[in-house]
């Protein structure tokens, strides 16, 4: 299993906000049952919580989660379900 992990919960983490402390265990959770990754627009977010790029990679190693860019199909089909839940549709499943 492959699990993603997304801007909201890890900048939660990253920066000890208020909510943080409900977000760790999801990941450490999911890290057991398989693989962490994060995708280029995750990485993109978070990586500016770091003063050096270097530092982040780092950490991300560490922890276990790798680093996924998504493919062009997959960008399309991300696009098209946000299309549908900005307008207020129930955006059909992958």
């Amino acid at each position: 299993m492959k699990a993603a992990i997304d801007s909201s919960s890890s900048l939660a983490t990253f920066n000890g906000e208020y909510s943080a402390e409900a977000w760790v265990e999801m990941p450490i959770d999911s890290r057991r049952m398989g693989r962490l990754v994060i995708c280029d627009a995750v990485y993109s977010e978070v990586s500016q919580v770091f003063k050096k790029q270097d530092v982040f990679d780092g950490l991300l190693q560490d922890l276990g989660i790798a680093f996924e860019p998504f493919e062009s199909a997959a960008t399309g089909k991300a696009g098209a379900v946000f299309r549908s839940y900005r307008a207020g549709e129930v955006p059909e499943t992958f």
